[in-house]
């Protein structure tokens, strides 16, 4: 009966720390893209300068 509960309580807790990891990667691949596109829109003003 231990065991049954353990495991409830794992895969309750996996639940929100499988959402939390999820929305940390999308805010995480949102930062990359803004730095990305920022650094691309740099890079392409300075080769139009030259």
């Amino acid at each position: 009966m231990a065991f049954v509960s353990f495991v409830g309580r794992v895969l309750f807790t996996s639940v929100f720390i499988l959402s939390a990891w999820q929305e940390s990667c999308l805010v995480a691949e949102k930062k990359v893209r803004k730095f990305c596109c920022t650094f691309s829109c740099f890079h392409s003003s300075d080769s139009k300068r030259l």
